[in-house]
């Protein structure tokens, strides 16, 4: 009985999937299949920092909440891109946009975050060292604090 049932919901995904192909909501239906693991695709820090928006042509747009964010993504791109294949993305795009807050329910559990070692600490003290504007100066330290904190993210 349970192999006709699973067989039945086989059928009805495939009948479901082909008549999304035709109506044009094949794209719609992909980027809510990835919205729904993107939590699970991208550990902390990333995934809150991200949201993907858009898929068209299979182009991936996913836009990112911060300037420090886009740079650090933009050299990751190819590894994004390989959790993103079985999704029939081909390409990304990354842009400067609002991201919605994930609520806790949303954040898979077990991200630990990486103890500072000595050596990380004084590193990230020597960092801006030279630039005048206390600001700019403490955003920085603080993004290589987050960086370095959870190191390994992309390493899946």
């Amino acid at each position: 009985m349970k192999r006709k049932k699973n067989s039945n919901l086989q059928k009805a995904s495939f009948v479901f999937e082909s008549i999304a192909k035709e109506v044009g909501l094949s794209s719609s239906v992909e980027l809510l299949r990835i919205k729904k693991q993107w939590t699970t695709l991208f550990d902390i820090p990333v995934s809150q920092h991200t949201e993907p928006v858009l898929l068209e042509d299979r182009q991936l747009v996913i836009n990112v909440d911060s300037n420090i964010w886009l740079t650090e993504l933009f050299y990751q791109r190819e590894k994004i891109l390989k959790k993103l294949v079985s999704f029939n993305v081909k390409s990304i795009k990354l842009r400067a946009g609002n991201v919605s807050k994930h609520s806790i329910a949303d954040i898979p559990e077990g991200n630990p975050v990486k103890k500072l070692d000595a050596s990380e600490i004084e590193f990230i003290n020597t960092l801006g060292v030279k630039i005048e504007d206390n600001e700019l100066r403490q955003a920085i330290k603080k993004a290589a604090e987050r960086s370095l904190s959870h190191k390994g993210d992309y390493d899946n």
